[in-house]
């Protein structure tokens, strides 16, 4: 009985009864167990109890740490500030190729938010690790010349400082050439 009670349940939900009823059974008053003839049960068990109370405790505890330590993370590693950061120090003019090749709109002289590029295009792997474009979807699309692509999104924090530096002038796009510098 035990056994299915502990399949259909799954481990937050069991911990989350384990330490309501070790918490109900270790702080109520001697007249509230006594009159749920409770009393044999609490004391025979309380090391028990209080054990369990402990370690479900702790198991809540260690959520929550681990809670409060990813948000402060992810305050500190911003990946919009990452990216930001990179595509204005570090960004390199083949990568900036990339982009404009994938993601420029000619015809509105603004940059999409999404567009193909090639699985074996190793310029898209620092783009991806510094959270400036994503894969869109699994699914590959063959061009005439054999090779697959995959869509890509442009995060929208790298769309908007593209666009911007874009209407500011910082990015100037010919027909086959380009000038950039990202403030």
């Amino acid at each position: 009985m035990i056994k299915s009670i502990i399949e259909k349940l799954k481990l937050k939900e069991l911990i989350g009864i384990l330490f309501g009823s070790a918490l109900i059974i270790t702080i109520l008053p001697y007249d509230i167990i006594s009159y749920l003839k409770l009393v044999e049960v609490r004391e025979k068990y309380q090391m028990y109890i209080s054990l369990c109370l402990i370690i479900t405790s702790a198991y809540y505890i260690f959520n929550i740490l681990g809670f409060i330590s990813g948000f402060i993370i992810g305050k500190v590693v911003n990946e919009k500030k990452v990216a930001i950061k990179y595509m204005k120090n570090k960004m390199s003019a083949d990568e900036m190729e990339l982009l404009i090749k994938t993601f420029y709109d000619n015809s509105n002289n603004a940059f999409k938010s999404s567009g193909y590029m090639e699985y074996s295009d190793g310029r898209k792997a620092a783009l991806e690790s510094k959270w400036i474009i994503y894969l869109a979807s699994n699914i590959s699309n063959s061009n005439n010349y054999g090779y697959c692509s995959f869509a890509y999104n442009l995060q929208p924090y790298a769309r908007e400082f593209l666009n911007k530096n874009l209407k500011n002038g910082n990015i100037k796009i010919d027909n086959n050439s380009f000038k950039y510098i990202l403030t």
